[in-house]
């Protein structure tokens, strides 16, 4: 996180507006990675001297900080050396202790055991400390773009650490976010659904704890890269910023860099079902991992949500049944028994030798074997609109 001093912001009428890097700092963001790139294989520390002095092109102070920072968590460092440096520096306390030899001769005597230069012994001695590890390219192809991306999302992530509360409405892998957030810790709570359409997750910023811990500021601040892969997200944050509270809001659009892909189908299945429908039924959107469902006390994520593009409220939930274990399959059965199944559509592996009296009274039943038919599903939409 950065400190508050790197938060520059507009604040109208209570709404904090955050001054993003854009395309007018391409230029100088391009001329700041190549200044990186030359300290490549070099100590950390030298990096850290050279960007304290007067650098050979103009850019705005506060965002050249802000960018630095993004840079910092791009560029790695790391230990080079034959040997373990600890070893090293034991090698010659206890040379030096049991002999009173000069340094030179000890450096020498020591560099020759391991079979080593005194050059490379020297450079090596105190290498694992934190700056005066190797600069490391980073694995990924760095543009200003990115570094925009980069740094925009650390200036957003720095507004979360200092939040009281953060509702977030999400449609489409949703399951995701939620998951995220519950693994990392955080305290939130999902609300419930009245019907296709947003779910919202609420969770409690480190402002609202008995102890603000940076910790708990991290986590939450890692759940915003999860967000860009939503189909739609909004995020509204009461944030404590200079003594005063104001409110963020971040939205779909919104310069955030994305978190390494996350798988898009759980298996072949899905994926080819999701191909075959969009193909078959181009007047609908399907969307993978929509908001939960109540099911009594419970609430389950079915894998789609088929909705009509000219009529969204005409929107079918889809669930697919296709794991074999028995305990599963009794746990998922009482689930969808739970649930309101007027717009719900199940479909089930005749292999696992399921009848339709295993399942809710009138509930929509697909039986599919290697694929699901779109024009089942389509069937059973039909059916129902037209006894509507």
């Amino acid at each position: 996180m950065i400190p508050e001093s790197l938060l520059k912001f507009n604040c109208a009428h209570g709404l904090i507006v955050p001054r993003y890097l854009d395309e007018r700092d391409y230029p100088w963001l391009r001329l700041l990675i190549e200044e990186y790139l030359r300290f490549i294989d070099a100590p950390k520390i030298e990096l850290i001297r050279h960007l304290k002095k007067p650098l050979p092109f103009v850019s705005p102070l506060t965002k050249r900080r802000l960018a630095i920072q993004a840079l910092n968590g791009l560029f790695k460092a790391e230990i080079k050396s034959k040997i373990q440096p600890r070893k090293i520096r034991e090698a010659l306390f206890e040379a030096a202790a049991s002999s009173g030899d000069s340094r030179e001769i000890i450096t020498a005597r020591v560099a020759q055991d391991f079979g080593m230069s005194e050059q490379e012994l020297e450079a090596s001695l105190f290498c694992d400390l934190p700056n005066e590890r190797r600069l490391q390219k980073p694995k990924i192809e760095l543009n200003p773009n990115l570094l925009v991306l980069r740094a925009n999302t650390l200036l957003i992530q720095s507004f979360l650490s200092r939040a009281i509360s953060v509702d977030i409405q999400l449609e489409g892998n949703a399951r995701i976010v939620v998951r995220q957030a519950k693994l990392r810790g955080l305290i939130c709570e999902l609300s419930q659904p009245t019907g296709p359409g947003n779910v919202t997750l609420s969770v409690s910023g480190p402002y609202a704890l008995f102890r603000h811990t940076l910790l708990y500021g991290q986590a939450l601040g890692q759940l915003l890269p999860q967000l860009a892969w939503c189909n739609r997200f909004q995020l509204r944050a009461r944030c404590l910023v200079d003594e005063r509270e104001s409110h963020l809001e971040v939205s779909s659009g919104d310069p955030v860099c994305p978190s390494k892909a996350p798988k898009q189908f759980d298996s072949q299945l899905e994926a080819k079902f999701a191909r075959s429908f969009l193909k078959t039924m181009k007047g609908w959107d399907l969307i993978r991992e929509p908001e939960p469902v109540k099911a009594d006390e419970t609430l389950i994520f079915p894998d789609f949500l088929l909705r009509e593009k000219d009529n969204p409220a005409n929107a079918w939930f889809v669930e697919i049944v296709g794991f074999w274990m028995p305990e599963y399959l009794q746990k998922k059965i009482a689930q969808l028994k739970k649930t309101n199944l007027k717009n719900f559509i199940i479909c089930v592996n005749s292999s696992l030798n399921c009848s339709e009296t295993d399942f809710p009274k009138n509930a929509n039943i697909v039986q599919f074997k290697n694929w699901i038919d779109p024009e089942s599903i389509r069937a059973i939409i039909e059916c129902n609109t037209n006894a509507s």
